[in-house]
């Protein structure tokens, strides 16, 4: 059949659904369309065909004369540099238009038909095949679909703004297709001055199988003092350790988190990606949002800071993990129950464990923090300011020698616990005489007598 058929008075009561085949019939249909209009034409096109409304003369009066007739002309494309000059041009043409990112469909309407010009993004080509309907299920679908698009974009005028004014504009999607996501995902990195990223392990592996280059293009620009750097916030354990080495080598940033948060995220002077997905063993999240809205990212960047401050350097928590410190995990840290110990002797093995404590600043510090009162390893640690990974392998250093003893164990009304430390010695001194070394240490009378371990018995 052809266009004119379509479009003929006679046929206002049938219902077709067709395909035309041929430039010139796919033309003669859509003159047919503009002149049975009676109300309004929505049209939906991709950034290749403003243009063509513009330089066909047959199309571009057909727009005026329906235009002149009172019909009403929205027209939405994607606008870009390619055809900013054509979108100008058509304002001036049709009621108004509107830019939406990423159009990839073609269709017009009318409150009678529909069409659908078959061609993707092929410049300067008129579509060779149109479909064509007036069924009208079909015009109640593209209708609902044109106005939810319509609904979404922004006005011509706002968009050729932020082009000729170099603006870059709020945008906030969510993507679903992996090739999409992985694209996007890059392209942010590629364009960031700092990077900042906290996620589970599988969001580490993922990122090494898929996006590893666009990190090494960031550390080169590192450097080179052209960017800030990539920081990386995970649970490290015995599992990741040997990938987070790998980053570790290619110059990226890596602190340990306990708790790390439910969501992963990667966020730059600029830009996020965020997905809820753990994305276990590496595979790629089903679905991630990517904003530069100021909202997220100056949320996030601050999120992240105040992760990346608490955090406790990757190479400490690999070295406590690999010489088996995984009690670095849990606050309660188990103690040996042997108490048996020589009466007020300090034996030459425990002369060297005072030495090696009063040697050791920080251990003096955990110390005199537990002398009169018994405290938790957080209250300890952040009492004397010595890092997680440090004052925990050295507060279970003075566990094991007992100078430092598991007072008791709180648990709270929610059913959580923790435990209590106090030292065991009240004071210490050592003298060096004839060639010997004498140590005397006063035990600490302030706890009970089941917390004297290892120096002394109290029978």
């Amino acid at each position: 059949m052809s266009g004119q058929e379509l479009t003929h008075p006679s046929l206002e009561n049938e219902t077709i659904t067709d395909v035309l085949y041929g430039v010139d019939n796919v033309i003669d249909v859509e003159l047919g369309f503009f002149a049975n209009s009676k109300k309004r034409i929505d049209t939906c096109m991709n950034y290749t065909r403003p243009s063509f409304a513009v330089i066909l003369e047959p199309i571009k009066k057909a727009f005026l004369d329906a235009k002149n007739r009172g019909v009403k002309l929205r027209y939405l494309t994607e606008i870009t540099h390619y055809n900013v000059a054509a979108s100008k041009e058509l304002m001036t043409i049709v009621d108004e238009v509107r830019h939406l990112d990423g159009i990839k469909g073609n269709f017009m309407l009318s409150e009678k038909e529909y069409l659908a010009p078959v061609i993707l993004f092929e410049k300067g080509k008129v579509a060779s095949d149109i479909i064509c309907s007036n069924v009208k299920e079909i015009l109640d679908q593209h209708h609902y679909m044109f106005d939810t698009l319509w609904n979404k974009a922004i006005s011509a005028q706002r968009r050729i703004k932020e082009l000729d004014e170099g603006i870059t504009p709020i945008r906030t999607r969510i993507l679903y297709h992996q090739d999409e996501i992985i694209k996007e995902i890059k392209r942010k990195n590629n364009c960031a001055n700092k990077l900042s990223i906290c996620s589970a392990f599988g969001g580490m592996q993922m990122s090494y199988d898929l996006l590893f280059d666009s990190y090494e293009k960031v550390i080169a620009k590192y450097r080179k003092g052209e960017s800030e750097g990539i920081r990386w916030v995970i649970n490290i354990d015995k599992e990741s350790v040997p990938l987070v080495k790998t980053f570790l080598e290619a110059g990226i940033l890596v602190k340990h988190i306990k708790n790390i948060q439910p969501i992963n995220f990667g966020v730059s002077d600029k830009e996020v990606a965020i997905t809820i997905e753990q994305m276990e063993g590496g595979k790629l999240s089903r679905g991630f949002l990517i904003s530069n809205d100021p909202v997220y990212t100056i949320r996030l960047n601050s999120v992240f800071e105040e992760l990346w401050k608490n955090g406790i350097d990757a190479e400490d928590r690999i070295r406590d993990i690999e010489v088996g410190a995984e009690w670095a995990n849990v606050e309660a840290i188990q103690v040996s129950k042997d108490i048996s110990r020589p009466r007020h002797v300090v034996k030459s093995h425990e002369v060297t464990v005072v030495l090696t404590a009063l040697a050791d600043n920080e251990m003096m510090k955990i110390l005199d923090s537990a002398m009169n009162q018994s405290k938790s390893v957080n209250e300890i640690l952040k009492e004397t300011s010595i890092p997680h990974s440090t004052g925990f392998r050295k507060l279970k250093w003075l566990l094991n020698e007992g100078l430092i003893m598991l007072d008791k164990i709180i648990i709270t009304p929610e059913g959580k616990k923790f435990s209590l430390y106090h030292s065991t010695l009240k004071s210490i001194s050592v003298k060096y005489e004839d060639t010997n070394v004498v140590v005397k240490a006063e035990p600490n009378f302030a706890i009970t007598k089941k917390s004297i371990m290892k120096f002394f018995s109290l029978d």
